[in-house]
């Protein structure tokens, strides 16, 4: 098991759903087999097909990700899960995604994602936006603020909405407003909130600088540009200072600040130049071979 899973016991798997930090849910399952040929057996594809059936998703195709899912004996195991569960098999256009590998005290390990699309894409989200944050990451900085329904919440570059979505969805704050230079990123938040259809959610959107923004805010956050598909490196040398300017002229005294980026040496030089903001945590994030930061800072 790699540092980025966790192993969860849950009387209910749709308990599991409703997991906004967890990027996907896979129910595990055990073969005490010394090797995957084994599992071709009408007894252990009768297993699967068995917790397939309780899974709180219903599927019509499924796919095999495994080493050597092309095999003979994997294609052997393939048609005998499609025998068994009565789902086709497609690659192309899979629901139900089945992991097998080999499971850390010996034997083998079949995961069945418990959703047909990962936990971590929200309905709601339609519209592309170059540089958009994945959800379940949002859904941690959300975390790290401490929420409450008192907090003037504030995302000093809304981009897509996501920060500001993933807010709404663990209850509604005092305010919450959220800034973008960028006429077609406010365009999308307005999209995605409609889509979201948070009830009772109201939310300021400004299609401007946030230096130029106004107020007093108990939680801050902001999704910098990694200098990669938005921005440079070279840009990020003077917006990165500007931005904790900003967030230290709105930040209430008792205020939190999230900063995530993958500008790591930039942000740091950063946040060391100025007094505003201490740092009080930092999380290492993966996310698809990047791994950025979220600090956490108070004034």
């Amino acid at each position: 098991m790699s540092d980025t899973e966790a192993v969860i016991e849950v009387d209910d798997l749709r308990d599991a759903l409703g997991w906004r930090t967890v990027v996907a849910a896979y129910l595990s399952m055990p073969f005490d087999v010394s090797r995957p040929r084994s599992l071709i057996s009408p007894e252990h594809a009768a297993r699967v097909a068995d917790e397939v059936r309780g899974l709180p998703s219903k599927f019509r195709t499924f796919r095999v990700s495994a080493a050597g899912s092309d095999s003979d004996d994997m294609l052997r195991w393939r048609a005998a899960i499609a025998d068994a569960t009565g789902l086709v098999d497609d690659e192309n256009d899979a629901e139900l995604l089945i992991r097998l590998r080999k499971a850390e005290g010996g034997g083998w390990e079949v995961l069945l994602r418990l959703t047909p699309r990962p936990l971590a894409t929200r309905p709601w989200r339609t519209e592309r936006y170059e540089g958009g944050l994945n959800a379940t990451i949002a859904a941690a900085v959300v975390r790290a603020t401490h929420p409450s329904p008192h907090d003037r919440f504030v995302d000093l570059m809304c981009g897509s909405g996501t920060l500001i979505i993933e807010r709404l969805a663990v209850g509604r704050p005092a305010l919450c407003v959220g800034y973008d230079i960028s006429t077609d990123a406010i365009a999308i938040t307005k999209t995605h909130l409609r889509n979201a259809a948070i009830r009772g959610a109201k939310v300021e959107l400004h299609n401007a600088d946030v230096l130029a923004a106004e107020g007093r805010f108990d939680k801050l956050v902001v999704n910098l540009p990694w200098g990669t598909s938005v921005g440079s490196h070279a840009e990020n040398e003077t917006l990165y200072p500007g931005a904790l300017a900003a967030g230290a002229r709105l930040a209430a005294p008792d205020a939190t600040f999230c900063v995530l980026t993958h500008e790591i040496r930039v942000f740091e030089a950063a946040l060391a130049a100025q007094r505003e903001w201490s740092l009080v945590d930092e999380h290492r994030i993966f996310q698809k071979g990047h791994w950025p930061r979220l600090y956490v800072l108070r004034p």
